[in-house]
């Protein structure tokens, strides 16, 4: 069951199997998932009020992505919209952006990038729905962390991929796997969306002096 604090990045897409290879994708990268396979689909059962993002087809049968986001936006609904499609239509893509989309990208999906559009969005839509967060239980939290763990991290929450991050830093994927677990146990975080959330408010107070790694 999903956690209505959780961010949720909701997949609407006639396609089962892109439907569950990205969910897979996600899941990998810590993120929670649902998938719907209409918009009508989406409509019926969604909960706007849970923060995160929709991963939307732009052509589907019956209503189309392009038509869903026409409701959304007449029901002020503000999750950010990340629209997929098979044609490079680049009218189509300027006219859903005017129209609020947070990002086109074209099939096949570059997963790196998705991810990193995905981390943005949910960012964007945390904000909004101005989440909780316990300013001295969380400084507390990173504070235990060490250097390699908190530039691990971060990494992490800005939707880099293990062997990338183990390029940037010139370590091996392994020690970015061990350091990438420590660091989330100490913070009690689960999930990608969650951990850019936490960076995202820490930073903010880190204005008027950083608090110390452990």
């Amino acid at each position: 069951m999903s956690n209505q604090n959780a961010p949720l990045v909701r997949i609407v897409d006639d396609d089962p199997t892109l439907r569950k290879s990205l969910a897979f994708l996600l899941s990998c990268e810590g993120y929670e998932t649902v998938g719907y396979e209409s918009a009508r689909d989406f409509l019926v059962k969604d909960s706007p009020s849970q923060p995160g993002c929709i991963i939307l087809d732009v052509k589907m049968p019956e209503v189309s992505g392009i038509a869903l986001q026409k409701e959304l936006n007449r029901r002020a609904n503000t999750l950010p919209i990340i629209f997929l499609t098979a044609h490079g239509d680049i009218d189509m893509a300027v006219q859903s952006l005017h129209d609020g989309a947070f990002d086109f990208q074209q099939k096949p999906i570059d997963p790196p990038r998705l991810i990193t559009s995905i981390s943005r969005a949910i960012r964007k839509s945390t904000l909004q729905h101005g989440m909780r967060f316990d300013v001295t239980e969380s400084i507390a939290k990173y504070q235990r962390l060490t250097k390699r763990e908190n530039e691990v991290l971060r990494f992490v929450s800005q939707g880099f991929l293990n062997r990338e991050i183990a390029q940037r830093l010139n370590v091996s994927v392994r020690t970015v796997e061990t350091q990438r677990a420590s660091g989330k146990w100490k913070l009690q975080i689960d999930s990608v969306s969650e951990l850019s959330s936490f960076f995202q408010n820490i930073d903010s107070l880190l204005k008027d002096g950083q608090p110390k790694l452990g």
